[in-house]
């Protein structure tokens, strides 16, 4: 391969692996050691208000930090909520504040039949390929945007 042709490609290496960066950061935000990553909800049905967020926030700071509140544009209202398996019956209840809490270097994992946040009062249903603006605030690193995608998993 001649050396032309070789910084060609190592170009398009870069623009490729630039670009695939780019999409992660979209995907994600942080604040002052925690970033919030793998921000998605299911789509869905026609009639129904309601709607499970997950998302995935590691705190590499030195300071354990907790969620104080989360807000996005479509929902009147956002809970932390827990799935909770009682033999075949599913629950979902409300849960405290402190089960909000990401310990200094951990991962706080909102995941299907785990924690995740509760969106009530949607006005329209969530159509599969939308995003939404999910805003965390969090005792010490403040406010993290982060864009939630509809998809289905």
């Amino acid at each position: 391969m001649s050396a032309g042709g070789l910084l060609g490609l190592v170009w398009r290496i870069v623009l490729v692996t630039g670009a695939a960066v780019l999409a992660l950061v979209a995907c994600s935000g942080s604040a002052d050691g925690v970033v919030a990553t793998d921000a998605w909800a299911r789509p869905t049905p026609p009639v129904g208000n309601t709607a499970a967020l997950y998302v995935s926030l590691k705190n590499s700071s030195r300071i354990d930090d907790q969620i104080i509140s989360a807000s996005a544009e479509v929902c009147q209202e956002l809970e932390l909520h827990q799935t909770v398996l009682t033999g075949d019956v599913s629950s979902m209840p409300a849960v405290e504040a402190d089960a909000m809490s990401i310990a200094a270097g951990g991962t706080l994992l909102m995941e299907p039949n785990g924690l995740h946040l509760m969106c009530l009062g949607l006005p329209a249903p969530l159509v599969e390929g939308e995003e939404l603006t999910l805003t965390l605030t969090l005792a010490q690193a403040g406010d993290i945007e982060v864009i939630v995608k509809v998809q289905q998993r």
